[in-house]
């Protein structure tokens, strides 16, 4: 779960980004819990294959924010179409509206090529391995758990 001193809430500016951006993000909701919601996704290349699955409890991190009441409140109020930009807080570091915005780009991940990296820290991030798109746009860090 996200640390809450991570967040604050939104600035009327980043308010207003993420009400317009809402709707993109019940689509990658929708993409994520139709396509990819713990199923095996699993990367090929030719030297390498890695599985893995997504988890509800990841989203919040993917998407840059902290939804009142946690995860499972960001998925059941997606479920009832209810969710709310009234629920978000943003990341103190500034970056929520990068990734929501990189995020347009999330569905190239897994119905286009991309690249799979190895090991690597950018900043405080270290992963395992990362799949990002051809365009340098938007990438995911994988963590190995066994």
């Amino acid at each position: 779960m996200a640390n809450q001193y991570n967040f604050r809430p939104p600035t009327k500016k980043e308010f207003s980004i993420l009400k317009s951006e809402l709707e993109h993000i019940k689509a990658l909701l929708g993409f994520i819990d139709e396509k990819l919601l713990y199923k095996d996704i699993v990367i090929k290349t030719k030297s390498k294959e890695i599985i893995f699955k997504i988890d509800k409890r990841n989203i919040s991190h993917l998407l840059g924010i902290s939804y009142k009441g946690g995860s499972k409140s960001l998925w059941y109020d997606y479920k009832k179409n209810r969710l709310s930009s009234g629920n978000i807080s943003v990341k103190k570091d500034g970056t929520t509206v990068q990734k929501l915005r990189a995020l347009h780009s999330f569905q190239d991940l897994f119905t286009k090529e991309c690249v799979l990296t190895g090991r690597g820290i950018y900043e405080r991030l270290s992963f395992d391995a990362s799949l990002r798109t051809n365009k340098l746009l938007l990438g995911i860090g994988l963590k190995f758990v066994d």
